[in-house]
């Protein structure tokens, strides 16, 4: 019993001095070589996104839409507190899904790529768009929704994404 309290307290000390984040898990993702937050993933649907726009849309404003579900602005504003909370951590979205970055109740943040290849950024990187949604997209105090589309640069290649708030289980088929 000692033996096994001793071990477990190895591993929290090992896992709390790789900064890892209270109600957050991180798997090992080999391509990078790093620990990345683990997600529930779903397939994206098609062509939700504007193509026609400009490489960089980070001016984009946000579609206030609820085809994705309205979110408990409380639970929201958690949302968005766990994203700062591992904003130093990596978060990454396979090719052609949504992954759902921070879950509160019945509001979800998802990360949705729409492209081939597996995209990686900062979890905090997150955060200003995710916020643009819901301060653009309320209904009253009560709930937020809606989403907004961001490219990611990385050297000559252009990533196109969304970030949605939305309810739980909006691409779950």
């Amino acid at each position: 019993m000692k033996l096994g309290l001793m071990i477990i307290y190895i591993l929290s000390a090992a896992v709390g001095s790789m900064g890892a984040v209270e109600n957050a898990s991180f798997v090992y993702d080999a391509n990078i070589d790093k620990l990345v937050l683990k997600t529930t993933s779903f397939p994206a649907p098609q062509n939700r996104y504007d193509r026609s726009l400009p490489r960089r849309a980070s001016d984009a404003a946000p579609t206030c839409s609820i085809e994705y579900g309205a979110a408990p602005l409380n639970e929201t504003v958690a949302n968005i507190a766990h994203l700062f909370d591992i904003a130093d951590s990596t978060c990454s979205v396979g090719a052609a899904t949504c992954a759902r970055v921070s879950h509160e109740g019945s509001s979800s943040i998802f990360w949705c790529n729409f492209e081939g290849e597996v995209i990686y950024m900062r979890c905090g990187d997150l955060v200003g768009s995710t916020e643009q949604v819901s301060d653009a997209c309320r209904v009253g105090d009560r709930y937020t929704y809606g989403y907004v589309s961001r490219s990611m640069v990385d050297g000559s290649q252009s990533y196109p994404y969304l970030v949605v708030i939305g309810g739980d289980y909006v691409f779950e088929v």
